[in-house]
């Protein structure tokens, strides 16, 4: 998501229900398109705004561009003079890949482990049992993880 400091008008909001992570959800009409917000206080100052006013904000831009969020708040304005400074922020959160251990890739490795033993059931290399095809599997995991660092 890319952020850039925008000026604009609330034209009206829905309140949504709370996310799955129990945050507020607003979707602001302004006067570049529908806008959401997840943190309560930015919500609450932007619902306070008087007509005529509008407020600077921080926005996100999904990658896509489909999406728009207010990020920050940094100030209400009336006209081109800034009225009172708000400086409210969003916290930054990386709501992606958070790697549950040292090796972020683990997952993957196990996946492609998983893979490869089930082909070579299909298709043995040579007369083994089961257990020697999965230690034979990730044997070439491993060689094919050190081949490609």
């Amino acid at each position: 998501m890319t952020n850039e400091k925008k000026i604009i008008f609330i034209e009206g909001f829905e309140d949504k229900p709370m996310t799955k992570n129990n945050s507020p959800h607003c979707i602001f009409d302004t006067t570049l398109g529908k806008m959401g917000c997840f943190e309560t206080d930015i919500i609450n100052e932007l619902k306070k705004l008087q007509p005529g006013h509008s407020a600077e904000i921080e926005m996100g831009t999904s990658t896509d561009g489909k999406y728009k969020n207010i990020r920050g708040l940094i100030g209400i304005r009336s006209g081109d003079d800034m009225i009172e400074e708000v400086k409210k922020q969003a916290p930054i959160v990386d709501r992606y890949v958070k790697p549950t251990s040292n090796n972020a890739h683990t997952t993957m490795y196990v996946s492609y482990a998983k893979d490869l033993f089930i082909a070579m059931l299909e298709n043995p290399p040579v007369e083994n049992t089961g257990e020697t095809t999965m230690q034979l599997a990730i044997n070439l995991v491993k060689q094919a993880q050190e081949a490609f660092k």
